[in-house]
């Protein structure tokens, strides 16, 4: 199953190990949405397993969110148990369901095709800031609290955290 996100580049964990640094607006990875188009790359990135992991959860259950506020969701539920952004959550004490069930402000704003993209693109992003050498899931729990938003937030809040909470637990250098 090796679809390509760009012209010879292989999505996270299908054989490859480096991703689009820049997606444009038009680029949407293969499995999502089942469009396939070439990306704009300024520089690729590399990514590390865990990152690479969380980006192929979120390509498979990314089309199955019904709206943005659970596509939301899935990201965080993906990055709980991958990587270094999995540790923190973990040490935090986030559980795995929300201690509070009640609908998010964006549960009806619809699901956005593009959003994977859009995390990579801002993962890719912030790696860049911080002059890092690839991706990590730090990033791209950057990239998914830009993408999302206050989703997002709502996501981490009815579960007990905030994003600042979890990004001081994380060793990212210069934040």
């Amino acid at each position: 199953m090796p679809a390509a996100i760009g012209h010879d580049v292989m999505p996270a964990g299908i054989g490859g190990d480096v991703m689009p640094a820049a997606i444009g607006d038009d680029v949407m990875p293969a499995g999502v949405g089942g469009r396939r188009l070439p990306a704009k790359t300024e520089q690729r990135m590399r990514f590390c397993d865990s990152a690479k992991m969380a980006v192929g959860l979120a390509a498979t259950a990314l089309p199955f969110a019904r709206s943005h506020a659970e596509q939301a969701e899935r990201w965080l539920r993906i990055l709980r148990v991958n990587g270094a952004v999995g540790s923190a959550m973990q040490g935090i004490g986030l559980p795995e369901q929300p201690l509070v069930a009640h609908a998010g402000p964006s549960d009806a704003e619809p699901c956005r095709p593009d959003a994977l993209a859009m995390v990579v693109e801002a993962a890719a992003r912030s790696a860049r800031e911080r002059d890092a050498e690839g991706v990590t899931t730090q990033d791209l729990f950057v990239g998914v609290a830009a993408t999302y938003g206050a989703a997002f937030d709502h996501a981490l809040a009815v579960r007990g955290t905030t994003s600042a909470e979890v990004l001081e637990r994380l060793p990212i250098a210069g934040r």
